[in-house]
């Protein structure tokens, strides 16, 4: 008797167990439901960022325009028009674009393109801007150097040529440990053995507004 009670409340447990463990299943796939399609709204109502910004090249290397815009759809586009020749070259880019530049980085006389790009950190919520610099070859976009590593966090950069080479002069962005304020910096770098060198700082724990001010000062 004991045992035929033992056995029917044995199998009473199971039974709810396995009623509950189907309840959590479900509850779970239902969550992950929801969260996969409220991800897929949130990214498909997500606003599309406008931008679109034309450079007019005439060097002897290279006489016509580079076009960099979002598509939408597409993302964001590198596009560049031969004018002699009439032939396009365009290239896919994964992030956003918030500049674009020309300027011989490498200085051997022909004109290169200069990208930055922002790329979000998802783990702290914020965004990391980069810098690429590319090459006009053969009539197509290629890369001259992937992705520039500065000392610290770049927030802006202007190339510009000085004593017959060019100069990119960088604001970037260093959080104090301590305080967790961030202050400016801003920068000047050569191309040396294909990377950048820095020359120096002409300012530093700077308010962003006295960066900018520093960055257009010839």
């Amino acid at each position: 008797m004991l045992q035929k009670y033992t056995n029917y409340l044995h199998g009473f447990v199971i039974k709810i167990q396995n009623k509950m463990w189907k309840k959590v299943i479900f509850c779970w796939l239902v969550f992950m439901g929801i969260s996969a399609i409220t991800h897929y709204v949130r990214g498909y109502f997500k606003p599309i960022k406008p931008y679109k910004k034309i450079v007019v090249i005439s060097n002897s290397n290279f006489k016509g325009t580079i076009e960099a815009r979002n598509t939408g759809k597409q993302g964001y586009t590198l596009s560049m028009t031969d004018k002699e020749t009439g032939k396009i070259d365009t290239v896919f880019l994964r992030y956003d674009i918030y500049a674009l530049q020309a300027g011989d980085i490498n200085n051997d006389g022909k004109i290169d393109i200069c990208v930055g790009l922002i790329n979000p950190k998802k783990a702290d919520d914020c965004e990391e801007k980069n810098l690429f610099f590319l090459e006009i070859a053969g009539g197509h976009i290629r890369p001259l150097l992937p992705q520039v590593t500065l000392n610290k966090d770049l927030e802006s950069f202007k190339v510009f040529h000085q004593e017959e080479r060019s100069i990119i002069r960088t604001i970037e962005r260093e959080k104090d440990s301590k305080t967790a304020k961030i202050s400016y910096a801003v920068g000047e770098y050569v191309w040396h053995n294909a990377t950048l060198k820095l020359l120096a700082y002409k300012g530093k724990k700077l308010t962003l507004a006295k960066a900018k001010f520093l960055l257009y000062q010839i």
